[in-house]
């Protein structure tokens, strides 16, 4: 099982002193910012090299989406980035029949960032989860089915993350 190691960092400038040296020391830096497209968010945006762009479906949804696809293609065109960070966005909270599920996914691809395959439909199991102090895995019979998307959403998204292949993001 890989080491994990999680720092807390609370602002910007920390962010931009600090990121540079953890993705020098470290296998894969996985960042969790903000949702907002704030000063923190930026910062991050500058110093990695792929974004995942969670995303619900609904109108209001799709709005954010445009704000945040606009963020990041402002940092790919930054000098010397060379297009980075690459960005995919993730279907979150849907469900997965559902037509404004379809319809999101397809106003997503307007946007023209690829969306991922694997979607997170909306479970309870991933809130009770934190809760309880357990991962998907360690649930049992009712965490099984989110632990497999679970997975398959990190394949798709870190498929060079593991013991065995080092990389960065």
């Amino acid at each position: 099982c890989p080491q994990v190691r999680t720092i807390c960092m609370s602002s910007a400038d920390q962010i931009l002193e600090e990121l540079p040296g953890l993705r020098e020391t470290s296998q894969a830096v996985i960042v969790d910012g903000p949702a907002g497209l704030d000063e923190i968010s930026r910062a991050i945006l500058v110093h990695c090299h792929g974004v995942i762009v969670p995303c619900k479906a609904g109108t209001l949804e799709a709005r954010a989406l445009v704000r945040a696809t606009s963020a990041i293609r402002q940092v790919q065109q930054i000098p010397g980035r060379e297009g980075l960070p690459e960005a995919k966005v993730v279907l979150t909270m849907v469900g997965e029949r559902f037509v404004l599920t379809r319809e999101m996914r397809d106003a997503a691809r307007e946007i023209g960032f690829p969306v991922a395959n694997a979607m997170l439909p909306q479970r309870q199991v991933y809130a009770l989860s934190p809760g309880h102090g357990k991962v998907l895995w360690q649930i049992g019979k009712r965490g099984q089915k989110a632990a497999l998307e679970m997975d398959r959403f990190f394949r798709e998204l870190l498929p060079g993350i593991d013991e065995q292949s080092p990389s960065r993001i």
